[in-house]
Formats: C-alpha cells, structure tokens, sequence
C-alpha cells in the first residue's frame, strides 16, 4: 500500500516538474520564432518591389499564410512544441526563398 503512495507521488512529482520544463521550452522557442521573423522582415523590406513580387509568388500557400501573418504582426504563437516546429520549419523555409531572391 504504501509503495503504491509513494509511486504515485513521485509521478506527481515528475509530472510536475516536466511541465515547467515543457512551458519553458514552449516560450524560449517562441522568442526564438519571434527573433526569426523579425530578421524575416528586415531582409524582406530590404528588396526592391519586384523582388518582393517574386518572393511572394514563390512561396506555396502555407509560407504565404505564414509570411502574411508576419507582415501583419498577426502571428500565431502556440504552447505546443511539436507545432513550433512545425512553425520553425516553415519559416527556414521562406528565409531560404529569401536569401535565393536576394542572391546570397
């Protein structure tokens, strides 16, 4: 009985523990994103109109979802690190698309 207890405890224990640890993740990631789209920005205002058409035409429409949200600071953060990542990757994505349209 009282090992029962006491393994219980523990796991409230760990549990707790592991969720601290997981928000932690979840908001250092999203200032991570934050970074990124501001440096998305930066290259982005950095190219001439025709540029910036080109850009736009050559992303596919998530990217382009994703990018629009940028551009209008509408950027949808989330607490769950399997979709940061997904956001992370979409954004590499669009900053590669950026540094080819730049020339770098």
């Amino acid at each position: 009985m009282y090992i029962t207890i006491f393994y219980i405890l523990i796991c409230i224990v760990f549990f707790c523990f592991g969720r601290k640890n997981y928000i932690k993740k979840a908001e250092r990631l999203n200032n991570n994103i934050s970074e990124f789209n501001d440096e998305i920005l930066i290259r982005y205002n950095s190219l001439d109109e025709e540029d910036k058409i080109k850009f736009k035409k050559s992303l596919n429409e998530l990217e382009l979802i994703y990018f629009n949200d940028i551009l209008q600071n509408n950027f949808k953060y989330s607490n769950n690190i399997s979709s940061i990542q997904s956001y992370i990757l979409h954004l590499e994505d669009i900053m590669k698309k950026l540094k080819l349209i730049k020339g770098e």
